[in-house]
């Protein structure tokens, strides 16, 4: 079978002994001629059909077979999150965003910019490529179009619109995490908006929410507030990354701080505190840090804090701080108690220096005074004086006044049986009422 190049040298040679049979054989250009212009107009119409794409659609996808779409041309990406199944592809000669619920019903589909793609075989990259729900009821998703090595971000708008931001040009970075809308992480470490404006650089994840970074000198702070939603806060003061650290015995290294990470964080009501780690560029080796960073009023603030990597933090009185269980700070990091007895995870605080606190079988109930080391008075809860030893014993407070808290308790017995009750205690007082 010829090719179109041997067809198209055949069609030239035709026609140059059509116009020579013309020139000097002028009674038989009839004859010769309208047989093999016929010729020639089959021969091209044949060679334009042969130029054309067959168009195939993907018909072996479940879900697309599931919700009776029979016209998509190609099939690029699949991921599954908690917001459900979303496809991209190729549908009607333009980028094609599906939402799928976990059943694989359909749920919205967005068309985006024009662009052809013939493949009857899903791709389905297996590379992570986020995709979040924000709260505007907008989707943000970052695509690859691998045909053209193309990771691009997009909002899937409510308006069945899609916006387009940036373009990754290096094929070794992607975005491992959305955190927010315009929020963009990468595995660079950097932040970038939807337009690729650098917000942070050298950032991490910690703690699952919590991004810490870099914005040129200062330190950068990005969590996700399950009251709040989304909040950032800048270091009020440059951050010297080049640090001298004590190993213990004398003996020092000079680290390069490529990141911060911590394991101790807390969100409070005027905004969140943590102690860092750092993590050298040259070892990869973590160190404790001797710094609190506290964020007040969307200002980040470092204060001294000599820490062994473990430190506690929780909130404490009145908006305050409680640190290691044995020191107050108030949220512009002044130190406003140290007390000599620590509190324990399940005391409540009633002053800066005092708490209730319930004995390990919960037949006694106290209050501390954790800075003097006693207690203010003690008394003992009637209905478990009778309690089984091994009896599990749960107490919840229900509501907190300014000197009566009311509780309630909870008992289950070994074999199954359980009562509970409620009862009123005055915190000033320590006298119990049912």
């Amino acid at each position: 079978m010829k090719t179109n190049e041997q067809y198209g040298t055949y069609a030239n040679w035709l026609i140059a002994r059509m116009h020579k049979q013309m020139v000097y054989n002028k009674k038989k250009v009839a004859t010769y001629l309208y047989p093999s212009l016929l010729m020639l107009l089959c021969l091209f119409s044949f060679t334009g059909c042969n130029n054309d794409e067959t168009i195939t659609y993907v018909t072996s996808d479940d879900l697309l077979n599931k919700n009776n779409i029979t016209d998509v041309t190609g099939l690029l990406q699949r991921v599954e999150q908690e917001e459900g199944i979303l496809y991209f592809g190729n549908r009607k000669g333009k980028d094609w965003f599906a939402l799928f619920d976990n059943a694989g019903i359909l749920q919205e589909e967005w068309y985006g910019k024009d662009r052809s793609y013939y493949d009857p075989n899903p791709i389905f990259i297996d590379l992570y490529y986020p995709f979040k729900k924000l709260k505007d009821n907008t989707y943000a998703f970052v695509y690859d179009f691998s045909p053209e090595n193309i990771r691009q971000a997009v909002y899937l708008c409510e308006n069945q619109a899609v916006e387009y931001g940036f373009v990754l040009e290096n094929n070794n970075e992607s975005i491992i995490a959305i955190l927010n809308k315009d929020r963009f992480l990468s595995n660079y470490g950097n932040v970038y908006d939807f337009k690729k404006n650098i917000i942070a650089n050298d950032v991490r994840l910690s703690n699952g929410s919590l991004s810490i970074g870099f914005q040129n000198d200062k330190v950068w702070v990005g969590y996700e507030s399950v009251k709040k939603g989304w909040q950032e806060a800048t270091g009020t003061e440059p951050f010297e990354r080049n640090l001298s650290i004590h190993l213990g015995y004398g003996e020092y290294k000079n680290i390069y701080i490529k990141s911060i990470i911590t394991q101790t964080f807390t969100e409070t009501n005027w905004g969140f505190a943590f102690i860092p780690r750092y993590l050298d560029s040259k070892s990869e080796e973590k160190y404790n840090s001797n710094l609190i960073l506290l964020c007040y009023n969307d200002n980040l603030y470092y204060f001294d804090y000599l820490s062994d990597g473990n430190s506690q933090l929780r909130n404490w009185y009145n908006e305050t701080l409680l640190v290691d269980n044995k020191n107050v700070m108030s949220p512009q990091g002044e130190l406003l108690a140290e007390f000599v007895t620590p509190v324990k995870d399940t005391d409540e605080a009633t002053s800066l220096t005092d708490g209730i606190r319930f004995s390990d079988s919960y037949i006694h109930c106290s209050r501390i005074n954790y800075q003097k080391k006693f207690k203010i008075w003690s008394v003992a809860i009637p209905q478990l004086m009778n309690a089984e030893q091994d009896a599990r014993i749960t107490m919840t407070i229900l509501e907190k006044g300014q000197s009566i808290w009311k509780y309630n308790c909870k008992v289950i017995n070994r074999d199954g049986s359980q009562n509970n009750f409620d009862f009123n205690l005055n915190i000033e007082t320590g006298e119990l009422n049912d």
